[in-house]
């Protein structure tokens, strides 16, 4: 009966720290819910709504297997959608991404956290303090 109840305890145990690793990884579909954007000092930020009303799209997937894709409008003043791919790795709080523009590549580091469903990625030049704060929800 012990050995039955501590299995059954183990079993729980192993299911829950999966689920946990699960939710704290970067792989799957996000979507933008906040854009910040600092640049000579001065912040810019576009709201979950903000964002909405304009129409604005960028939603990123980080697939099992390192491979990367975005879709998003908000780079250009038309909104006209556009996609992305590469790849991606990450360690304790930096995410690499690698994207194939025009046969090159561009390799981009963040810092980035996840808590609750939520990513933040954040992109700082360093030399002229500019960064770029984004957060995305799992889709």
């Amino acid at each position: 009966m012990k050995l039955r109840y501590f299995i059954v305890v183990l079993l729980v145990i192993i299911v829950a720290s999966c689920k946990n690793s699960e939710k704290n990884s970067v792989a799957g579909k996000w979507k933008i819910v906040e854009f910040r954007m600092t640049l000579d000092g001065k912040e810019n930020v576009s709201t979950t709504k903000n964002l909405t009303d304009a129409g604005a799209v960028w939603d990123l997937n980080f697939a099992e297997d390192g491979k990367f894709r975005q879709d998003f409008n908000m780079s250009n003043p038309d909104m006209k959608m556009k996609m992305e791919a590469g790849t991606w790795k990450s360690t304790d709080d930096s995410l690499f991404i690698n994207i194939s523009v025009e046969q090159a590549g561009i390799d981009l580091k963040y810092a980035y956290s996840i808590s609750n469903d939520t990513l933040v990625l954040n992109l700082e030049h360093s030399p002229s303090k500019n960064k770029i704060v984004s957060k995305f929800i799992r889709k």
